[in-house]
């Protein structure tokens, strides 16, 4: 849901058939000045061919699905700080064309959705190992 001062400003169809959205999540600080932010997000579906190199596909699939759902969102935020309200707009355009100029090779790349949904698996897994670590480590430490 967007906030009262954010606003989409485009959606656009990249050449892989993902959709990237800038929103304008700006807002004022002081005197006049601008926190400008730039989200750029984008929804990547997890499908369970990404999974077929690993030990287990089926369980990693259907574990990580459990907890993330279906789709995961990439989101990037750009920002400046204290910049003067007549500059915000401006700036904000310039990010996105900046963005578009330099980001979309990356986004577009057709293993990307893979290597994304692939990379939040396995950090997903080593925060739950660390959690379980921890717990584990608690437990003894009140069991003395």
């Amino acid at each position: 849901m967007e906030s009262s001062l954010s606003k989409t400003i485009e959606e656009r169809t990249l050449r892989n058939g993902l959709k990237v959205r800038f929103k304008d999540e700006s807002h004022p600080v002081a005197g006049g000045r601008w926190q400008a932010a730039l989200a750029i997000s984008l929804t990547v579906e997890v499908l369970p061919e990404y999974f077929k190199d690993l030990p287990d596909p089926e369980g990693a699939y259907s574990s990580f699905t459990s907890v993330h759902g279906q789709c995961l969102e990439f989101r990037q935020l750009k920002v400046r700080n204290f910049v003067a309200a007549e500059e915000k707009d401006d700036l904000i355009s310039t990010m996105k064309d900046e963005f578009l100029a330099t980001g979309t090779a990356y986004l577009e790349n057709p293993a990307f959705p893979s290597k994304y949904v692939l990379k939040s698996y396995n950090e997903w897994l080593e925060k739950n190992a660390w959690e379980s670590s921890y717990r584990q480590a608690l437990d003894r430490s009140w069991g003395e």
